[in-house]
């Protein structure tokens, strides 16, 4: 349409049709030319919001882990609810609510299943726990083996420290040490072996025996049992005929 330009002194006006109000929007759109427009409503920002980023407590972060153990086809709002604890599918739907997890629907899944949001499983790593300061191992004395008659030791540097402290002391000799099949360290006094391995012996030539069994005819202490057992089989009076079972040669 044609508008009618009217001239008033020096300046020039445009007669606008009635639904122009006393505003209007003019817009640039190449030398000589504009858009001229009623005033238009402020656009509405299709950017997403700044979000806080999500948090979870550990009841949460547990709860989400143990959900992403189940098979994702296996995620069924009535299977997952026969699966959790009363309080766990309470917790659920908190976190449905806040869209940490939604319900999946599709022609495979027609009555959906549980899924959890991409942004939510970093959060669910497991941070290892800081490396403990390694304690020292304990103090050995030579002269726990002289009163209980034996020792047994779970490591090689507590079996190395214990055998340099009789080393220095003078009492090597006077101690029977070996390491076993089972990969601990015993250590047995030659007196203790002497009063006790021959009950041992005496035992197993009537019929295989564990040491369990060994300790209660013989009244020893179980790990005692195992440490004479260890070098009567290192010497080749006994066997262990198989794994738990020994008997006499």
């Amino acid at each position: 349409m044609r508008g009618r330009v009217v001239k008033q002194g020096s300046s020039y006006y445009l007669e606008l049709p009635s639904e122009f109000s006393d505003a209007v929007e003019l817009f640039p759109l190449q030398k000589g030319y504009y858009l001229l427009s009623i005033p238009l409503p402020s656009p509405v920002s299709s950017s997403p919001k700044p979000t806080v980023p999500p948090s979870l407590d550990e009841e949460e972060k547990s709860l989400l882990r143990k959900l992403s153990l189940i098979k994702f086809g296996q995620r069924t709002p009535s299977q997952v609810e026969k699966l959790l604890a009363a309080r766990e599918n309470k917790l659920l739907q908190e976190l449905l609510a806040k869209d940490y997890v939604n319900l999946f629907k599709n022609k495979k899944y027609r009555g959906g299943v549980y899924n959890i949001r991409d942004h939510i499983y970093p959060l669910l790593s497991v941070r290892s726990p800081a490396p403990k300061e390694q304690a020292p191992p304990p103090k050995l004395s030579s002269s726990s083996i002289l009163s209980e008659g034996y020792m047994v030791f779970e490591n090689t540097a507590m079996a190395s420290q214990f055998s340099e402290q009789l080393r220095r002391q003078g009492k090597s000799t006077s101690v029977i040490g070996i390491k076993g099949f089972d990969g601990k360290f015993y250590a047995v006094s030659k007196g203790y072996f002497s009063k006790n391995a021959p009950a041992l012996l005496a035992a197993l030539e009537k019929q295989a025996r564990t040491p369990e069994t060994l300790a209660k005819q013989c009244n020893l202490p179980l790990p005692a049992c195992h440490a004479l057992l260890h070098i009567l089989s290192e010497q080749g009076d006994v066997v262990e005929k198989r794994k738990g079972l020994f008997v006499s040669v």
